[in-house]
């Protein structure tokens, strides 16, 4: 499974088990949950595709209206090829590709720019927040 693609099943690549403690305690507490590590993910908080889930990986991933990329949103706001989303030193890193209308990182326009937990990416019509998920193991 590509990990880029949109999560509105409960597909997952099989490598990669995202286990959720219940009341034992957070990973790394006395509950005995071991973190393994943590993968990012964008989730749409505004617009057509409200509530979808985009998995990222450590490539380069396209966000546009056109169905040739990664992050396809449903948007005539949108360009075809709107916005990049790359994964370099350590960190992933947020680019407007000249799009007519903007990329927007928690409300300031941006050409590039690293992303941080909980940031709020606008493209359009929609937003998108920037999170991380932890994978552990018991």
């Amino acid at each position: 499974m590509n990990l880029a693609s949109q999560d509105k099943s409960k597909g997952r690549n099989a490598e990669e088990t995202v286990v959720r403690p219940k009341e034992s305690g957070p990973p790394g507490t006395s509950g005995g949950w071991r973190l393994l590590s943590q993968r990012a993910y964008l989730i749409v908080t505004a617009g057509e595709e409200n509530g979808a889930r985009f998995y990222l990986s450590r490539k380069t991933h396209l966000i546009g209206r056109s169905s040739e990329v990664e992050i396809t949103l449903a948007d005539d706001s949108i360009s075809r090829t709107h916005a990049r989303i790359s994964y370099r030193n350590d960190e992933f890193v947020l680019a407007d590709l000249d799009s007519k209308n903007g990329t927007f990182l928690n409300g300031t326009r941006v050409h590039e720019c690293p992303l941080h937990y909980g940031d709020e990416i606008t493209v359009g019509n929609h937003v998108l927040r920037f999170m991380y998920e932890a994978v552990v193991t018991s």
